[in-house]
C-alpha cells in the first residue's frame, strides 16, 4: 500500500511534519561558556577548564538524589559512604582490563567472585541445587540477554542440529530478547500474558516446534513487576527438550531475600530444574554502578559456547569471553566492591525497606478512585491505571510536580520502579497522585500542552505498527544528532 505513489506521498508528508515535531521537542542543550563542538579541538585544553566544562553541561541534567528521587529505577544507590566505595575502587582499576589477564590476574579473580557470589543466591554454587551453574559479567542487561540467547543458539545447533532457530517469549519479555533474535538469525515467537499479566505457559508450549531453542520467562517482568509461572515453563522445556531462560535482571538482587523475609516467592532459578541460563544486573538491586551484569548457566558445557575463539588469525591465538574484547577492569572491582560491602545482611535490609515501600505504594494507589492495579505485583515495581481519568494525561500532570514514572501501552498505564533512592517518598508520590487525578476531574485535560499523552496516545491507537516503528526511528535519529 506505502508503494502506491499516492500513497507514498501522503506518507512523506506526514513524516517529515513528525520529523519537524520531533526536532521540535528534542531538548538542545545550550550551556553559557560551553560551545557545541563539530570537529576535534586544535588545541589542548587544561584540566580544570575542561572538568568546569563538564560542571557546566552536567548541571541541565536531573539532579541525581541518594534518598529523595522522585525518577522510577534509575538510580538504585542511596548511601553517599557506598557511592564513594565505588568511586574508589574504579579509580584504583581504571587502567585494567580483564582482556589481559597475565598483567591484570586480580580482575579475573574479582569477576569469578562476583559471578560465584551471584549464582550462590540464584540456586548455584556448591550450597545450591545446581553445583555446576557458571557465567560472566558483561556491561548491562542486554548484553547479558544477548549473550545467553547466542550462546543457547550455538549450544542448540551443536547438540540438537537446528540451524533455522526459533525463540518463544511472551510480549511482556524485555525488548533486548526482540534485539537478539534480529542480530541473531531468530525467529521470534510472542505469546500473550494471561489475565494476570504473566506469561500463558499453554500458548508457550503451544508454539513450541522443532527449530525451538528456547523458551523465555521473567522474574519479574520490566512492565507490570509479575513473575511469570516458571516452574510450569521450565515443565514445557523438560517435556520438549529445550532451553529455559530466566531474565531475572530486575529481581536477581531482591527476590531471594524476599522469600527469607517470609515473603510468597515461588521457585524460579536454578532450583527448578530445567532452567538453563540466567540474567541478572549487579547495576540495580546490587547497588554497583552502571554498566554491570552476570549472565548464569546450569553447566560449563553450555557455558563454553559464549567464548569465542581465533585459531589462524596472524595476530596470533585469539580467545575472548564475551562480545566485547577489551573491557573496564573498573567495573568489575567496583561491583565486587558493592556486594562485599553490603553482604547478604544489607541486601536483606534494603529488601525489607523495599517490600514494605512497595506494599504502602499498592495499598495508597486502590485507595485513590479511579486507579487500579495493573496485576499484583510480586516484588518493588508496581504498575497502575485509570478508569476515571486517562492515565496518560496523570502521568504527564506527574511530570510537571517532578515525578519521572514510566509509561506502558496495552493496556496504556505507568509505573514505579522502587529502589533505595525514593522508598521514603512514597507517601509524597501518593499524594501527588491524589492530586494529580483531582486536578484532572476539576479542570479536565489540555491535548495542546504536549506532554507524553498525545505521543503515547497516537502510538496505541495506530493498527499500523510499522508507522509507530517509523515514528521511533525517527526520533532515535534525531537524538543521535
Amino acid at each position: 500500500m506505502k508503494s502506491l505513489p499516492y500513497v507514498r506521498d501522503i506518507v512523506a508528508k506526514e513524516n517529515a511534519k513528525v520529523l519537524r515535531d520531533l526536532r521540535a521537542g528534542v531538548k538542545e542543550i545550550h550551556v553559557e561558556g560551553v560551545d557545541p563542538l563539530t570537529k576535534l579541538p586544535k588545541h589542548k585544553c587544561d584540566s580544570k577548564i575542561v572538568l568546569q566544562a563538564l560542571r557546566r553541561l552536567h548541571s541541565v541534567d536531573k539532579e541525581p538524589e541518594l534518598r529523595t528521587s522522585t525518577m522510577s529505577g534509575t538510580m538504585y544507590i542511596c548511601d553517599k559512604k557506598h557511592l564513594e566505595l565505588l568511586n574508589s575502587a574504579y579509580g584504583m582499576y581504571a587502567l585494567t582490563n580483564p582482556l589481559h589477564g597475565d598483567c591484570f590476574p586480580s580482575v579475573n579473580r574479582l569477576e569469578r567472585e562476583v559471578v560465584g557470589m551471584t549464582a550462590s543466591i540464584l540456586g548455584g554454587g556448591p550450597a545450591g541445587a545446581c553445583v555446576e551453574a557458571c557465567g560472566t559479567m558483561t556491561s548491562g542487561g542486554t548484553e547479558s540477554i544477548m549473550t545467553a540467547v547466542r550462546t543457547t543458539r550455538d549450544f542448540m545447533c551443536h547438540t540438537r542440529g537446528i540451524d533455522q532457530p526459533e525463540l518463544v517469549m511472551a510480549v511482556s519479555a524485555h525488548p533486548a530478547f526482540d534485539k537478539a533474535c534480529r542480530y541473531f538469525g531468530i525467529k521470534q515467537h510472542r505469546i500473550p500474558v494471561s489475565k494476570d499479566y504473566r506469561a500463558d505457559v499453554k500458548a508457550m508450549a503451544r508454539a513450541v516446534n522443532g527449530n525451538t531453542i528456547m523458551l523465555v520467562v521473567s522474574a519479574p517482568g520490566y512492565p507490570h513487576g509479575v513473575m511469570d509461572p516458571v516452574e510450569a515453563a521450565a515443565s514445557v522445556a523438560r517435556a520438549k527438550k529445550v532451553c529455559l531462560h530466566v531474565d531475572c535482571c530486575l529481581g536477581g538482587f531482591v527476590l531471594p531475600f524476599a522469600r527469607k523475609l517470609g515473603y510468597n516467592v515461588p521457585p524460579f532459578h536454578f532450583e527448578v530444574p530445567g532452567v538453563t541460563s540466567i540474567s541478572v544486573d549487579t547495576h540495580k538491586y546490587a547497588m554497583a554502578q552502571k554498566g554491570s551484569s552476570v549472565v548464569l548457566y546450569h553447566s560449563r558445557a553450555l557455558r563454553k559456547f559464549q567464548f569465542t575463539s581465533i585459531t589462524d588469525w596472524t595476530g596470533g591465538l585469539y580467545v575472548s569471553p564475551s562480545h566485547p574484547g577489551s573491557r573496564s577492569g573498573s567495573l568489575v572491582a567496583q561491583t565486587w566492591a558493592a556486594m562485599v560491602h553490603l553482604g547478604e545482611e544489607g541486601y536483606m535490609e534494603a529488601t525489607k525497606q523495599l517490600m514494605e515501600a512497595s506494599i504502602k505504594l499498592q495499598k495508597g494507589i486502590v485507595a485513590i478512585p479511579g486507579l487500579k492495579l495493573i496485576g499484583q505485583p510480586d516484588m518493588c515495581l508496581v504498575a497502575w491505571t485509570a478508569t476515571n481519568v486517562n492515565i496518560l494525561e496523570l502521568n504527564d500532570v506527574m511530570t510537571s510536580k517532578g515525578w519521572t514514572l514510566n509509561v506502558l501501552q496495552f493496556p496504556n498505564s505507568v509505573h514505579m520502579c522502587l529502589t533505595m533512592s525514593n522508598v521514603d517518598c512514597v507517601e509524597m508520590l501518593i499524594k501527588d497522585l491524589q492530586d494529580g487525578v483531582n486536578d484532572l476531574l476539576k479542570h479536565g485535560s489540555d491535548p495542546a500542552k504536549g506532554g507524553k499523552a498525545p505521543i503515547y496516545g497516537m502510538a496505541t491507537s495506530l493498527p499500523d505498527r510499522g508507522a509507530v516503528n517509523d515514528i521511533l526511528i525517527m526520533y532515535q535519529d534525531v537524538v543521535c544528532g
